[in-house]
């Protein structure tokens, strides 16, 4: 399942070896998994969110910061990142987002990726919406950073094939 799984991501654009994959319980549980990995050192999520990443840390003990997207009509902007006082932790970001369908531009996940390094953070990628992007507006986070170092893309069968109560899901 692996193979073909890099294969469909061959597809789209990004170039990935069986290793680089792990199949879960759906993206939900995957993101969860990450957070436990990662999360004590805190989780950065931009608002607008899917509501679960928004409780999880605080079920788990670990702290959360948030930033409002809604005044910079979804772009996730160097002053907002300013306030963003996590180190050795993660930020979760959705693009498309959910609920809000904004796509995060290839710029904005260059801003993104810049942050991360700088201060150790793990930056995750809920892309479980992306085959729902019918123009040329997507990039994936694994095509801005290829080599996958310190990234994490969460992709869903159940979304795209509409098969939400079978909750595949897998992490690249």
């Amino acid at each position: 399942m692996k193979e073909k799984i890099c294969e469909l991501e061959k597809m789209r654009g990004l170039k990935i070896s069986p290793e680089n994959v792990i199949i879960g319980n759906g993206s939900k549980s995957l993101l969860f998994g990450l957070m436990a990995l990662k999360g004590k050192g805190g989780v950065v999520s931009p608002l607008p969110a899917y509501p679960p990443m928004l409780l999880q840390p605080g079920l788990n003990g670990f702290r959360s910061e948030t930033f409002s997207t809604l005044d910079t009509e979804g772009v996730i902007t160097d002053d907002q990142l300013k306030t963003a006082d996590v180190e050795n932790g993660m930020m979760i970001f959705s693009s498309p987002a959910n609920p809000s369908g904004k796509v995060v531009s290839r710029e904005e996940q260059e801003r993104l990726l810049k942050w991360a390094d700088k201060r150790n953070n793990l930056l995750v990628a809920d892309e479980v919406y992306c085959d729902f992007v019918f123009d040329e507006g997507f990039s994936s986070l694994g095509a801005v950073r290829q080599d996958l170092e310190n990234i994490a893309i969460v992709r869903s069968f159940s979304k795209t094939l509409g098969i939400c109560g079978w909750r595949m899901g897998y992490v690249i």
